[in-house]
């Protein structure tokens, strides 16, 4: 009978152990690593990003893509993630409302990327999405932006006023 037990709870023990690493610990790594990914392709392609429409086409397609890309496997993770506001906290992963909100503007910079850039605005526009989405991700020591964020809404705002003042 005593080695029935043994077999039983070791059983147990081990089903119990792959249910965690499956249901839990899998899911939090995999949010890890996409998040991982977008410090990666953000540092990586800057460059690219802030000058998609003067650089090949294919490369700068790639780059849009993979934006996309990354916020909806940003966004597709989290719901792997059970009891995500909870696990989150323990885990130290952004909130789930941060993780919406940078695939959200992951979305929005991929489509900014090829706009037009003559006025500035694009440029610190996507700056700005860049030091949004790092501070959302829990990033923050990897901005090498020269400005700070209201800096940026202050410079944005005003080349939309005066690109408004000389359409009128």
């Amino acid at each position: 009978m005593a080695i029935i037990l043994s077999v039983l709870s070791g059983v147990i023990i081990f089903v119990i152990g792959q249910f965690t690493l499956k249901v839990i610990i899998e899911p939090i790594q995999k949010q890890r690593e996409t998040i991982a990914d977008i410090l990666f392709s953000l540092t990586c392609d800057y460059t690219l990003i802030h000058n998609a429409e003067v650089t090949e086409k294919e490369k700068s397609d790639v780059v849009y893509y993979n934006l996309k890309k990354l916020g909806a496997r940003l966004l597709s993770n989290q719901q792997l993630i059970p009891f995500d506001v909870y696990l989150n906290k323990i885990s130290s992963l952004p909130e789930p409302s941060k993780i919406r909100t940078a695939s959200t503007m992951l979305a929005q910079m991929s489509n900014f990327i090829y706009g037009d850039g003559t006025d500035g605005i694009k440029y610190l526009q996507l700056d700005l999405f860049h030091i949004q989405i790092f501070k959302l991700l829990n990033l923050n020591g990897f901005v090498n932006i020269e400005s700070s964020e209201e800096e940026l809404r202050k410079q944005i705002n005003e080349l939309k006023t005066i690109r408004t003042k000389s359409r009128k």
